[in-house]
């Protein structure tokens, strides 16, 4: 018989009762029926029993959990549902368990999760309650301005979760991060969250986290810091259970109602006829370089609204994206980069036109009302956004602001218009019904990238004889796991070959794990001219990305197939021929056509014929400008002052 046979099913009985106090102990109630009694109070009960359960876990396969108290179950449901799967909440535990009872209770027995066991490791780390007892001082003494205490303090704890060989305790250290935030001060309850999803934990309420951002405990900034955080947790893929838009535009909405709240009403609503005509404003919350795609479509629309409609146009780079301002303790946070043009104009393919960034200390009521100054002054046709900015909704109820998204689904904003691209995936029902008349149904392409320069496959290791597959991205490290390397060692080909580009610091960690890797692949890096690059390849790979839109509109067409699963920005692009349901879908498609030259080059005819398809169906930057002007709330204030 072998040790997993012998394992037997058991009935754990976790009692709660007031008169417990702080000593918490296993019962054995019945042991030749495998029943436990786990007798405890609400208060501090979790690491003691998690503690006896480590101790009894070699000796039972499948457990059947009950509880008496209704709190102690919704937390053990919530926190740690891998251990206790199942578990029953019975007002009046039955004690002592009848025949009856007990052959019901077996009967619903859930399987016990595999873990490595070491008891002579310690459940808890010393590190792990050293960073917990500090986020439970007060909380004056635990801000941002204790950040490199709070690093040192959590590179400990993770060395040593790295160390333990007990694979049960860095379980359950990981699980308590979640478990033991609501439990700590202002700023702890979030560093725990973010930290406990940053180490994997799937189980962290995404709703619970965008709550976060109308905490009133919270400073507007801090408020908006975190909103960001989420949203670059959403964008990496680290978040794997997306937020809906009415989630995120609500939690947006309140930050920027309270701005406008606290900077007051800025003037009346300029009327069209006293605004000039030949001038727009074009916001964006982040402006850097053309290779940086958001950048590139701000560029391409200042473009077309000074060579095709005689504009004069003034950027404003508001640095809001990830700000600092408002940073609290957060693992890992994201900050964002400041563009480096120290001028007051630019000029981009001919077109020239005014530049001014605003300060890293956005955002913040005084420039914010420096540019309703500008507004006031300048009085502009109508203003554009890229992306999402705080300042050019509050300029809306000035002067009709358009804003238009910088990824495949609906921005968030309460100005005049939105744009919602026929590529989309989402729905513009998810719109608040106030919102539906300003959603704009047209969809701009850039102009083609061509490439600036020839390369070669020679010039980066790879073979001239392979069918090779490119995945390309910034943000690799956070969109590549373990199971998308394994769909590419699944490919059932010898003729194949994969060329990573981009940002992948992880790279050679894969190779490590993955031995087979390093003999079929290659990291080549950031590549500038990236239509030179995208020519040597065969096929455009791509792992669960929200961006990477105006990579995979090169490929299609550069005649290179861009595959993808059924979400993001490539898949709006792709379109269905391209996308798959899994990864397991794409690798069989993947091996077909590596094994299949003429199946190849047809996927490539159709890439082509998708990117002159989109050309087809896309709208002029002229159209946009166009439906702005004559749509029926040009001449109306948005709705930033409602509370709708």
């Amino acid at each position: 018989m072998t040790i997993a046979e012998s394992k037997q099913t058991a009935v754990i009985l976790i009692d709660c009762q007031d008169s417990v106090g702080d000593d918490a102990y296993f019962n054995t109630a019945a042991p030749q029926n495998n029943v436990l009694v786990f007798n405890c109070s609400t208060k501090d009960y979790i690491e003691p029993l998690l503690s006896a359960l480590r101790a009894h876990y070699v000796k039972f396969n499948a457990v059947s959990f009950v509880t008496n108290n209704a709190g102690i179950h919704t937390e053990l449901t919530r926190f740690f549902p891998e251990l206790f799967r199942g578990i029953r909440f019975i007002e009046q535990l039955p004690l002592p368990l009848t025949k009856t009872d007990m052959t019901e209770l077996m009967s619903v027995a859930m399987t016990l999760s595999p873990f490595e066991l070491v008891p002579a490791e310690p459940l808890v780390s010393t590190e792990f309650n050293q960073l917990k007892n500090f986020f439970l001082l007060d909380e004056r003494l635990t801000d941002i301005a204790e950040h490199e205490s709070i690093s040192q303090l959590t590179a400990a704890f993770i060395a040593g979760l790295q160390d333990q060989k007990c694979a049960f305790s860095v379980y359950t250290q990981i699980r308590l991060l979640n478990f033991y935030a609501n439990r700590l001060n202002k700023y702890g309850e979030v560093y725990f969250k973010s930290l406990s999803l940053k180490l994997g934990d799937t189980n962290v309420s995404i709703l619970h986290l965008w709550q976060l951002v109308s905490d009133s405990r919270f400073t507007l900034n801090q408020r908006y810091f975190i909103y960001n955080q989420l949203l670059s947790l959403e964008f990496s893929g680290t978040l794997k259970n997306k937020s809906d838009f009415n989630t995120r535009f609500t939690a947006y909405s309140h930050v920027v109602r309270e701005f406008a709240l606290q900077l007051g009403l800025p003037g009346a609503f300029i009327d069209k006829e006293e605004r000039n005509p030949d001038i727009v404003f074009v916001f964006i919350a982040q402006f850097l370089s053309p290779r940086h795609a958001p950048s590139k479509i701000v560029l391409e629309t200042i473009k077309a609204l000074c060579l095709s409609a005689n504009k004069q146009v003034v950027l404003i780079d508001t640095c809001e994206l990830l700000p600092t301002s408002g940073a609290l303790p957060w693992y890992d946070a994201a900050y964002g980069s400041r563009g480096g043009y120290n001028a007051e104009t630019l000029t981009y393919e001919g077109a020239r036109f005014n530049y001014l960034q605003l300060s890293a200390g956005m955002p913040n009521l005084v420039e914010i009302n420096g540019v309703i100054e500008l507004i006031k002054t300048y009085k502009p046709y109508f203003t554009i956004t890229v992306g999402e900015s705080i300042t050019a909704d509050i300029i809306s109820q000035l002067v009709p602001n358009v804003v238009v998204p910088t990824v495949s689904r609906l921005p968030h904003t309460l100005s005049q218009y939105r744009v919602f691209n026929k590529r989309f995936i989402t729905s513009a029902d998810e719109v608040p019904e106030c919102l539906q008349q300003g959603i704009l149904s047209v969809d701009m392409l850039p102009e083609r990238t061509l490439a600036q320069s020839e390369l070669t496959r020679d010039q980066f290791g790879i073979p001239r004889d392979k069918v090779v597959l490119a995945v390309p991205g910034n943000r690799l490290d956070a969109e590549i796991d373990d199971n998308f390397i394994s769909m590419l060692l699944c490919i059932s080909s010898d003729s194949y070959f994969v060329v990573f580009a981009g940002v992948f610091n992880d790279y050679e960690d894969y190779c490590n794990r993955f031995p087979v890797l390093r003999n079929i692949s290659v990291f080549v890096g950031y590549q500038e001219d990236f239509p030179a690059f995208i020519k040597l390849v065969d096929l455009y790979v791509t792992p669960q990305r929200v961006g990477g839109g105006l990579t995979a509109l090169c490929a299609l067409s550069m005649s290179v197939p861009v595959l993808t699963l059924k979400y993001g920005d490539t898949y709006s692009f792709a379109g269905d021929l391209f996308a798959f349901n899994t990864l397991h879908e794409m690798g069989s498609l993947i091996s077909a056509v590596c094994n299949d030259l003429a199946a190849l080059d047809a996927l490539k005819s159709s890439a082509l014929q998708r990117f002159v398809e989109l050309e087809a169906l896309s709208d002029k930057y002229t159209d946009l400008f166009d439906n702005v002007v004559n749509g029926p709330l040009f001449n109306v204030a948005s709705v930033v002052a409602r509370s709708d």
